[in-house]
């Protein structure tokens, strides 16, 4: 029994736990870019720049500064790859709707993620009750 806990432990509850854990990481950093597009969109609606520079992604990971005209703004759709073109107002209600999305995929991976957690407390506080084990928790990165 006690082999098939520890299988239970290192094949499945820490390989789940390091995959919520990236995924949160990768939801909250979408979720900080967001923030980050909401703030430059509340910046062109109140100042009515006439012209902005920016980096621009010219594909590859590369990117090259440019001059462009803010009336329009390019928002990722969350299909990779794929932007579409919206005014400052509609950015700006987009935006909104993508990170209450993105905010409910995250409270739903971290709820994952503490339930997780607790079974892997569960079980390692359980475990000398069936024997005297040294039980390794994975290096997470």
């Amino acid at each position: 029994m006690d082999n098939q806990i520890l299988d239970f432990l290192h094949k499945r509850l820490y390989p789940d736990q390091e995959k919520f854990t990236k995924e949160k990481q990768l939801f909250e950093e979408k979720i900080r870019a967001y923030y980050e597009l909401k703030q430059f969109v509340y910046f062109v609606i109140s100042e009515h720049p006439k012209d902005v520079i920016g980096q621009v992604k010219v594909g590859c990971e590369y990117f090259m500064q440019a001059e462009g005209d803010p009336s329009y703004i390019s928002v990722e759709t969350g299909i990779s790859g794929l932007y579409i073109d919206l005014t400052p107002n509609e950015s700006l209600v987009y935006i909104q709707k993508r990170e209450q999305l993105l905010m409910e995929k995250l409270d739903r991976c971290t709820k994952t993620l503490n339930d997780i957690q607790a079974h892997i407390q569960t079980i390692t506080s359980a475990m000398p009750l069936f024997g005297e084990h040294d039980i390794q928790e994975p290096i997470t990165k």
